[in-house]
């Protein structure tokens, strides 16, 4: 669990540092809401918002930091803490869950 103005600037930053087929999940508190980003390909990203809105957004690197931004935004309107899962080679964005490698916890 980290504190929600920390996520969203590791999130910008992943959009620059993120490998093809890794996945960066945030959650609420309560996890009944998520946003997911995934590395589809070298230009591709693929925004999974699940709660308010379900959607699934694509988008290039110009244009992923903007559709990030209106996610978290929709999603997390009054969020503090949030939990962050980072996923390793996801060969799918619909198929993340326990059965891929988590990144171990860093704190």
């Amino acid at each position: 669990m980290i504190n929600f103005k920390q996520a969203v600037s590791l999130l910008e930053h992943a959009l620059k540092t993120m490998l093809i087929f890794e996945a960066i999940e945030i959650k609420t508190y309560k996890k009944d809401r998520s946003v997911t980003l995934y590395k589809a390909a070298a230009d591709q990203f693929i925004i999974i918002q699940h709660g308010f809105k379900q959607q699934q957004i694509q988008a290039d690197s110009k244009t992923a930091k903007t559709s990030l931004k209106q996610a978290i935004k929709t999603e997390f309107p009054r969020s503090n803490m949030v939990w962050m899962s980072h996923f390793k080679e996801v060969p799918c964005a619909n198929e993340i869950g326990a059965q891929y490698d988590r990144q171990t916890s860093l704190f």
